[in-house]
């Protein structure tokens, strides 16, 4: 019986603890998922589209027209910190 009383705090503090590494493991993969896959991916699609639109241009000008898009475009990495903020408000 002794030896159960010797390990009840560290069950406590299991109980405890075990909530907290779920949120930040949902985080983690949340913060994955948007700072890093959709701004990612956002660009691999203005890529592919400024390809599409201009298929017989040298580097150089690829360069410039795929610049003047991501200029002309969304602001992805502002829209992913949003996101995460959002996110984080929502969790507390």
């Amino acid at each position: 019986m002794s030896n159960l009383d010797n390990l009840l705090p560290y069950g406590f503090a299991l109980i405890v603890a075990v909530p907290f590494v779920i949120l930040l493991r949902q985080f983690v993969f949340q913060f994955i998922k948007l700072n890093i896959l959709n701004s990612k991916n956002n660009v691999l699609q203005l890529l592919h589209k400024t390809l599409e639109n201009s298929p017989n241009v040298s580097l150089q000008e690829f360069k410039t027209l795929f610049l003047m898009g991501y200029m002309d475009g969304e602001d992805y990495i502002s829209d992913t910190i949003q996101n995460l903020r959002n996110e984080i408000s929502s969790i507390i």
